[in-house]
């Protein structure tokens, strides 16, 4: 019998098998991206609904605060989607994450921060209108004030970041872009906090309920962005692993 000589070319290995555990963080990339857009919608589309109730749902969208529907009888609707809307959030950083369109530990903080303020606004409700401030209405307070600095800071600072990419140079200026425009929104609860503080006045006569709703329309503009940029990233990038 004539041995057959095998030269070094014909070699081929075999792939290894992918296991179980692979599969299912493989799955899991692929998912977070269209659940995150998924929980997003979702939480939108409660909010408008209620805005679609008559009598705009007992809340005038020129004057009245979002979280006034909180302390309404069908307050749980929006608490609901605040938490809903978190989830989405969630999804999306982790996304971010891991093919590394968030660096920095900072940054990523300020990213938890929003997703976490979410779930504070919904469950510190705030007081009424008609009554005496409480503990838990200032609670509500300071984390909804959190939660309008933390998402646009983030973007920012991530649009800084990768300014000078080629790949990811428009994202970047579309993010910081839609954050730098949401700063304005945020001055007159700022301008109108410190006056009522110091003179005991109304604060500034702007349509605050208006101006709250376009500052929540940029929030949930710039997490879109930031979920497609990151799946973008994951169809171009390698897995950050550190």
């Amino acid at each position: 019998m004539q041995a057959e000589t095998v030269l070094p070319g014909e070699l081929h290995e075999t792939p290894p098998t992918p296991t179980i555990f692979t599969r299912a963080t493989t799955l899991t990339n692929r998912l977070l991206v269209p659940f995150g857009l998924f929980a997003i919608a979702v939480a939108v589309v409660m909010i408008v609904g209620l805005h679609l109730l008559p009598g705009w749902g007992g809340v005038d969208p020129m004057t009245g605060m979002l979280s006034d529907y909180g302390v309404r009888p069908d307050g749980w609707v929006f608490d609901t989607a605040l938490d809903v809307l978190s989830v989405g959030s969630v999804a999306v950083l982790v996304k971010m994450a891991w093919h590394g369109v968030v660096r920095g530990r900072a940054t990523f903080m300020l990213m938890v921060s929003w997703c976490l303020c979410l779930i504070g606004i919904a469950t510190f409700t705030k007081d009424p209108n008609t009554a005496s401030e409480t503990f838990r209405g200032s609670l509500h307070l300071w984390v909804t004030a959190a939660a309008c600095v933390s998402l646009p800071v983030a973007s920012m600072v991530i649009g800084w970041q990768h300014r000078r990419d080629p790949d990811w140079r428009r994202l970047a200026w579309t993010t910081q872009g839609l954050a730098l425009i949401s700063v304005p929104c945020f001055l007159p609860f700022v301008v109108s906090f410190f006056i009522i503080r110091l003179t005991h006045s109304a604060g500034l006569h702007v349509p605050t309920g208006l101006v709250e709703r376009v500052m929540g329309g940029l929030d949930i503009a710039l997490i879109v962005v930031l979920a497609v940029w990151a799946h973008r990233a994951a169809r171009t990038r390698r897995l950050v692993t550190a």
